[in-house]
C-alpha cells in the first residue's frame, strides 16, 4: 500500500492517515477511505480528468425502450438523485450505476445525477474507474434491497430496471402483506358467519376468505340446524356438497335436477333455443316431449316434476346452481351463495353485425304491430350506425310482444344468434376485427338475487364492484390474507396455452411431463378438459374447479 487517504465525499479535500487506533473505533467513524495500491494508479486520480460516460461502451445486450420517466416517478432513489435532493454515497452510487448500465441510454441518466450536485465533481475520476469496471465485468444490477436507503418504504421489484419495465413473463413482488395465522383467520371466519346467521336483517351479506379455509364446512353444519338454499356454481359441485350434507346428518335434503341427456335430434334442437335466447319456447317444447311415450319422454317428465316440486318444498335445505337461483323461488329466508355469483348476474354475449341484421330483418318481416316494428326499425339504424367501442344504452321496449318475437325466432332455422338476448341486454358496444374487418355486437344482461338474506362466500370477489353491483347497503367482509400451509411453485416462462399445446404436442407433452416430475412428481393435472382425461379421472378441468373440494389434501399440477 504506497498511500492511504480519508475523502470527505461533501468537500474537495483529503487528509492522510497515519495512524488509526483500534480497529473498534475505526469502524465506528462515519467517513468513507479510498485506499491506492500502487503508483501507476494515482493517474486515474489526477483532478483534470473529465467525467466522460457517454463514450463508454457496452458488450452486452442492453435493455431497450426503457421508461425513464415510470422509474423516477416510482424510484425514490433515482428521482432524489437527480434532483440532487439526496446525496449518493459510494455502495449507492454503484448500486445506482450497475442498474442504469443495463439499460440503454442510462448513461445519461447518470451523467443527470452526477450533474445535480457540484460536490460530485471532485471525484469524477473515481466515477470513471467505477463505469469502466462495470462494464469490463458486466456486472448484474444491484438489487434494490442491498443498496437503496428507501428500500424499506418504497413498493420496489427485484431492482430498479423492473421498477421502469414489465418484463414478458416476469414475475413482480410489489408488497408484503401481513398474513394470519390459519388458526385466527377460522376463528374470525366462524364468528363473521354466525353473527350474519343469527342476523334478523335481509340484505346482502358477503364474506371474502381464502380457498381452503373452511367454508362449506360452515354452510354444512349449519344446514343440520336450520333450513337454508345453497346456490353454488356447478352441477357437479352440487352433487359433491350433497354427497357431504348426508354424510354430515343434513335431513330434508334436495337438489334441483339437471336436464339429462337426451336422443342428438332434441338436445340438437334444445341447444339451438338456449343459444337465441328462446328459454320460454325451450320449455314448452320440453313439456310436449314429456307427453309422448318413449324412453325421453320418462326422463323429462321426471325433470319438469323435479323443478315444480322445487317450488313448493316447505322445511327442506334446498341445493342449486348460480343460474337457477336466481329463478327459483323457494320458502326458505336465507341463501347462501357458494363462489362469486356476480359473473352469472350479467350474462354476457356477442354476436355479428350480419347476424344481428339478418335476425332484426326477419322478426320485422313476420310481426303485425307496427308500433313495434318502428321501434325494431330504430335499433337497427341505431346499431348500424353506432360508432365502435362507445357503450350504447339499450331501451327495453319490448314487453307487450316478447313472446310473439320469441315465437317468430325460434320457427325460423336460419337465425342461430343469441338475438333475444341481445333485445334483453342494458348495454351493448359495437367493435371490428382489424385483419377481418367484420363488425361484432358485445352485449351485457342483468338479473337480479331473491329477496332475502343473502350470504356470498367467495375468495376472490372484490368489494368495489361488488358496492357497484349490490349497493352501499351490502355488508363486506373480508378475513384478510393468511399464510399458506403449503407451497406454490410458478413457472411462467413457457406458454402452456390451447394453442400453444396443440401447435406441437408432444413437445409440450414432454415438457409439461419433465416439469411435473421435477417440481411436483406424483400430483394430480388439472388441465383443458381436452388435454386430460379428466371424466375418466373424475377430476375437475381447468376453468370449472370453482368450488371443487375433491382433492383436499393432495398436491396438484395446474397447466
Amino acid at each position: 500500500i504506497t498511500d492511504l487517504m480519508h475523502v470527505n465525499l461533501k468537500k474537495n479535500r483529503t487528509n492522510p492517515i497515519y495512524t488509526i487506533g483500534n480497529a473498534q473505533n475505526f469502524f465506528s467513524i462515519d467517513t468513507n477511505y479510498m485506499i491506492t495500491f500502487t503508483a501507476e494508479k494515482q493517474k486515474y486520480y489526477s483532478s483534470n480528468a473529465k467525467f466522460s460516460i457517454d463514450k463508454q461502451k457496452s458488450s452486452r445486450d442492453l435493455v431497450r425502450d426503457f421508461d425513464f420517466q415510470e422509474l423516477e416517478d416510482t424510484c425514490q432513489l433515482f428521482r432524489d438523485a437527480k434532483s440532487g435532493d439526496h446525496w449518493l454515497y459510494h455502495g449507492e452510487m454503484f448500486g445506482l450505476m450497475t442498474n442504469l448500465l443495463c439499460i440503454k441510454g442510462g448513461s445519461s441518466e447518470i451523467e443527470k445525477v452526477l450533474k445535480a450536485r457540484t460536490e460530485y465533481a471532485s471525484k469524477n475520476d473515481s466515477w470513471n474507474v467505477m463505469v469502466k469496471q462495470i462494464q469490463k465485468m458486466s456486472y448484474a444490477p444491484t438489487e434494490c434491497n442491498t443498496f437503496c436507503p428507501f428500500a424499506d418504504t418504497c413498493h420496489h421489484g427485484k431492482n430498479m430496471i423492473e421498477q421502469g419495465k414489465m418484463f414478458r413473463n416476469g414475475v413482480q413482488k410489489v408488497e408484503n402483506k401481513e398474513l394470519k395465522t390459519l388458526e385466527e383467520a377460522k376463528e374470525e371466519l366462524i364468528n363473521v358467519f354466525n353473527k350474519i346467521m343469527k342476523s334478523e336483517d335481509k340484505g346482502i351479506f358477503i364474506i371474502k376468505a381464502p380457498t381452503g379455509i373452511g367454508k362449506s364446512e360452515l354452510f354444512i353444519r349449519a344446514a343440520k340446524s336450520k333450513n337454508i338454499t345453497v346456490a353454488v356454481p356447478t352441477h357437479k359441485l352440487k352433487e359433491e356438497i350433497y354427497e357431504r350434507m348426508k354424510e354430515k346428518g343434513v335431513r330434508n335434503l334436495f337438489r334441483t335436477p339437471e336436464l339429462p341427456q337426451l336422443s342428438e335430434e332434441i338436445m340438437e334442437r334444445l341447444n339451438r333455443l338456449y343459444a337465441i335466447g328462446a328459454y320460454r319456447t325451450a320449455n314448452m317444447y320440453l313439456k310436449e316431449l314429456a307427453e309422448k311415450n318413449d324412453e325421453d319422454a320418462y326422463k323429462i317428465e321426471d325433470y319438469l316434476y323435479q323443478i315444480e316440486r322445487a317450488k313448493k318444498l316447505r322445511n327442506t335445505t334446498i341445493l342449486t346452481t348460480h343460474h337457477r337461483a336466481m329463478y327459483h323461488r323457494d320458502h326458505n329466508d336465507t341463501l347462501i351463495v357458494d363462489e362469486d355469483i356476480i359473473p352469472t348476474l350479467f350474462p354476457q354475449g356477442s354476436i355479428s353485425l350480419a347476424d344481428f341484421t339478418l335476425a332484426i330483418t326477419k322478426i320485422i318481416d313476420n310481426i303485425e304491430d307496427e308500433e313495434t316494428i318502428m321501434i325494431l326499425e330504430q335499433l337497427r339504424n341505431k346499431v348500424i350506425e353506432a360508432p365502435v367501442k362507445i357503450v350504447q344504452k339499450m331501451d327495453s321496449c319490448f314487453y307487450n310482444t316478447a313472446s310473439q318475437i320469441e315465437s317468430i325466432v325460434s320457427k325460423d332455422t336460419s337465425i342461430h344468434c343469441d338475438i333475444l338476448g341481445f333485445l334483453n341486454c342494458i348495454n351493448f358496444v359495437k367493435s371490428k376485427f382489424h385483419v377481418s374487418g367484420a363488425e361484432y355486437i358485445n352485449f351485457i344482461g342483468r338479473k337480479e338475487l331473491p329477496n332475502k338474506k343473502v350470504i356470498i362466500m367467495s375468495a376472490t370477489i372484490n368489494e368495489k364492484i361488488s358496492r357497484l353491483v349490490f349497493g352501499t347497503e351490502m355488508k363486506f367482509f373480508d378475513i384478510g390474507d393468511v399464510e399458506l400451509k403449503g407451497e406454490i411453485i410458478q413457472i411462467p416462462y413457457k406458454s402452456f396455452s390451447r394453442y400453444a399445446i396443440n401447435k406441437n404436442k408432444y413437445e409440450m407433452k414432454f415438457l409439461k411431463e419433465a416439469l411435473i416430475d421435477a417440481y411436483n412428481p406424483g400430483s394430480w393435472e388439472i388441465s383443458y378438459k381436452e388435454f386430460n382425461n379428466a371424466k375418466a379421472l373424475d377430476i375437475p378441468s381447468f376453468g370449472s374447479t370453482a368450488g371443487i373440494d375433491s382433492l383436499s389434501g393432495f398436491d396438484i399440477t395446474i397447466v
